[in-house]
């Protein structure tokens, strides 16, 4: 992506310290589906710390934490009753854009409408398992009963640990309801669990401060090779169909941490906010919140974004249809 210039910046601040016709809220909320101290409550905070500069008029910004139902609560509440004007954005679960394709039948919403303002992370997410467990290569997690945790059963941590089950023959006892990494470490820590599929590598270093622990796998559409010993799955799966529908699975790690604005927001009040949210998310002060708190930040603009998730519709029916079968 390309960033802008810190003068180009200065300019659009100052073009946009008036109100426009676009736009024009005194307090901004950027809504999060997910507890306070999880990594989407720290980045919309310290990003929020930043967008007001860079909104016409300067608003106030709030966040506000809707947690419930992996972010689907949140979801579910803003597109029945939340503002079209720009003065409320959500942050949802990256397993979203996916939903129409792996949960037809139980999705009432259309993700291709949604009107996407950013994403902050484009990177892999991992399996990773307690020391204590011994289970210190993939080979081990799937040969070994255990128990593996998961968010709610339509998420991407669930999606992932299931495909990984029935891909490999694994047998899991897959574990939902965990609201956060907090709730991820207290299993883990007391024996309650053995594996967690689908966490960031910002997530399992602050976990490794609770924990000893081994990262096993690294879950993607495509090799990032970040972290030593951590196999890419797709590796092994030899048939086509079946390697295409886990990429596709995988899909949500190319779309993490996504910010999104009410399907009927004007356009022109769209791109207002994409262009702040760009502005906030390079800016030197968001960067440096985002490296003294460990958290990995690979922005996506929004409009690239909105390709990324029309590409994912266009899939073959097929290989939609495989993925399907993996998850259900």
């Amino acid at each position: 992506m390309t960033f802008r210039t810190a003068a180009s910046l200065a300019l659009a601040v100052v073009v946009l310290s008036t109100p426009t016709a676009a736009f024009d809220a005194n307090r901004v909320s950027i809504q999060v589906g997910f507890p306070p101290g999880a990594s989407y409550d720290l980045l919309a905070r310290s990003a929020g710390n930043q967008l007001g500069q860079y909104l016409p008029g300067n608003p106030q910004i709030i966040v506000e934490n809707v947690d419930g139902a992996g972010g689907l609560r949140l979801l579910n509440l803003y597109l029945q009753t939340g503002p079209r004007d720009g003065s409320a954005v959500i942050m949802i679960s990256p397993s979203v854009p996916l939903d129409r394709v792996l949960a037809p039948e139980t999705t009432t919403y259309d993700p291709q409408r949604f009107q996407y303002i950013l994403t902050f992370g484009n990177a892999p997410t991992y399996c990773v398992t307690t020391a204590a467990s011994g289970l210190d290569t993939f080979d081990k997690l799937i040969t070994t009963p255990g128990v593996v945790m998961a968010s709610v059963g339509t998420s991407s941590t669930f999606y992932a640990a299931v495909a990984i089950e029935r891909i490999f023959g694994a047998d899991f006892n897959i574990v939902t309801g965990f609201r956060g990494v907090a709730e991820v470490n207290l299993s883990l820590a007391r024996g309650e669990a053995h594996a967690f599929c689908g966490i960031s590598s910002s997530e399992f270093e602050r976990m490794r401060a609770a924990f000893d622990m081994h990262v096993v796998a690294e879950l993607a559409p495509e090799r990032f090779g970040l972290i030593e010993g951590a196999e890419f799955i797709l590796d092994r799966v030899q048939d086509p169909t079946t390697r295409e529908a886990l990429a596709l699975i995988f899909f949500s790690n190319r779309v993490r941490f996504p910010v999104v604005a009410h399907p009927d927001t004007p356009p022109e009040t769209v791109t207002i906010l994409r262009d702040a949210f760009l502005a906030a998310a390079t800016d030197p002060a968001f960067v440096e919140d985002m490296d003294r708190l460990g958290i990995e930040i690979s922005v996506t603009p929004g409009a690239e974004v909105q390709a990324l998730v029309d590409q994912l519709y266009q899939t073959d029916p097929a290989i939609q249809a495989a993925a399907r079968a993996l998850i259900q």
